[in-house]
């Protein structure tokens, strides 16, 4: 697990991916940005589904192996309610029929950079 320096008060945000780079690069850029981050390579290092709690907000990978972020999605939802995410991915992903579980709230390539995904997530806060 990274994680960045805690204080009080601030908003947390927790990334789920299976890209170790992409995790560290970031950490480093939220921690640069003042943002509450932590990351993760599964749900399993998370520890225990329960705390996904202590986040008020997820950036979750769509391709994680035996899961895709759609179905992480829809499992959270089942637990936790509307904790919004954000979903990212090398590819262009488009939604199902049923477009995407409602805790979906954006969808980002990875290619549009780290800040846009920081941002997106930080705009789920807001709203």
């Amino acid at each position: 697990m990274f994680r960045s320096p805690e204080s009080s008060g601030k908003k947390r945000i927790v990334l789920i991916d299976d890209d170790p780079i992409y995790r560290s690069i970031m950490l480093r850029f939220a921690k640069e940005n003042g943002v509450e981050f932590d990351a993760f390579e599964n749900l399993m290092d998370l520890g225990s589904v329960g705390m996904l709690g202590q986040y008020d907000a997820a950036i979750v990978d769509f391709d994680l192996g035996c899961l895709n972020g759609v179905e992480i999605a829809e499992y959270l939802s089942a637990l936790f309610g509307d904790i919004p995410m954000v979903l990212i991915s090398e590819k262009q992903r488009e939604p199902g029929q049923n477009g995407w579980p409602p805790s979906i709230k954006r969808f980002v390539k990875k290619s549009e950079g780290y800040e846009k995904t920081i941002m997106q997530a930080k705009k789920c806060l807001s709203e």
